[in-house]
């Protein structure tokens, strides 16, 4: 929205709204720039009045998260004099060049000037330079050395050799940011133009690629999601499930990985000599899959192996048990014998209430009852 009230500038509009208007004067006159663009694009250009303003503040951190794309062609030289000079250059990849602490402030003209006798960019001599003078003579020293490298753009009017350009005006003429907003383009959509989803999901494409190719992260389809975020099952439940699926579960072999100073192993906590894993956590473990026969045993009549409940809980491939007697269904059943392992594991390690199986399967059956009786009001609500 911040982004749309700017449009009329990002595109050089004649009819400026009253706001833009404003925001114009309000940042050329906050930050010593001709042009509103320039703060907005380039950080080390925003000054601190600028910064402290919430909105504003909100929507620099917005336009410098983005991706930039490259540049489509050369900028005037009369925005190459009002950069950053610390966006122009870059140090190469043996360089140790640490830049002076000044040069973060200073723009290209503090450092550079356009001489009409070669009809392009010079250096600033030693007399010419009145501003940084040391921090630019030490990025003169470091650029001579190749200890840093130049912009391109630059660059071909800069370095010895360069090509003499046909016209002064390509120097001298009107300060032009738009060569550097294009860059901000989302799937060739001007920003100002861009949807909120469209912006959300270009910040957020970088994260889902690191996720895609995460073999911890889980790989299941949209209907099965659909599927787990649509069950009715306990809100406890669905978070120890989700996270059971990211591997976020706080199990030893966790917390080991995390914190292997407190935890200087990753044996289960019950005493089986077993890496307690998240399987291990829920199910595998041989104190706790005594409970999950015997509630599954009692519930569903027949005998269940680890592989289905394996399945169940990270492929949401749910058993085809016959439940005609009983209003829950497999994925409730699960849910429910989970959150009572969990509840008993943790009142063991915080509490050191025994984890004793027959006390916690007659607590899971209660949990089911109780769970029972809601969903039978549930289903024979009135209308």
């Amino acid at each position: 929205m911040q982004i749309r009230w700017l449009s009329s500038f990002f595109t050089h509009s004649s009819s400026l709204s009253f706001l833009s208007c404003f925001l114009s004067y309000f940042i050329t006159s906050n930050s010593n720039c001709t042009d509103p663009l320039l703060p907005i694009l380039f950080p080390s250009l925003q000054s601190s009045t600028l910064c402290s303003m919430n909105t504003l503040s909100t929507l620099f951190t917005t336009i410098d998260e983005l991706p930039l794309q490259p540049l489509l062609s050369d900028p005037s030289m009369a925005i190459c004099l009002s950069l950053p000079l610390s966006f122009v250059i870059q140090a190469s990849a043996q360089s140790n060049f640490l830049p002076k602490k000044q040069l973060s402030s200073l723009i290209v003209s503090d450092a550079y000037l356009f001489d009409s006798t070669i009809n392009r960019l010079r250096r600033r001599t030693r007399v010419e330079l009145t501003i940084g003078r040391n921090s630019i003579l030490h990025l003169f020293h470091a650029l001579d050395s190749g200890d840093v490298l130049i912009a391109d753009f630059l660059a071909r009017a800069l370095l010895p050799g360069a090509p003499i350009l046909d016209s002064a005006d390509f120097y001298i003429g009107r300060v032009d940011a738009q060569p550097f907003y294009n860059r901000l383009n989302i799937d060739h959509i001007p920003l100002h133009l861009c949807s909120t989803r469209t912006y959300r999901l270009a910040r957020q494409q970088s994260a889902i690629n690191i996720i895609t190719t995460n073999n911890s992260y889980p790989t299941l389809t949209p209907s099965k999601w659909q599927f787990f975020w649509k069950a009715r099952i306990m809100p406890l439940a669905r978070s120890i499930w989700w996270r059971s699926l990211h591997g976020k579960l706080s199990c030893r072999s966790t917390l080991h990985h995390i914190l292997p100073a407190r935890f200087d192993n990753a044996l289960c906590a019950l005493g089986d000599l077993e890496n307690d894993s998240v399987s291990h956590f829920l199910f595998s473990c041989d104190t706790k899959w005594i409970i999950w026969q015997q509630v599954l045993q009692d519930c569903v009549l027949t005998s269940v192996t680890q592989d289905t409940v394996h399945d169940a809980i990270f492929s949401f491939t749910m058993p085809t048990w016959d439940l005609s007697h009983s209003p829950l269904s497999p994925i409730q059943i699960i849910s429910g014998t989970m959150v009572s392992i969990w509840k008993a594991h943790w009142l063991y390690i915080f509490s050191s209430v025994p984890f004793c199986p027959t006390t916690i399967i007659d607590s899971t059956h209660k949990t089911l009852i109780r769970f029972r009786q809601e969903e039978t009001l549930f289903i024979h609500q009135p209308p």
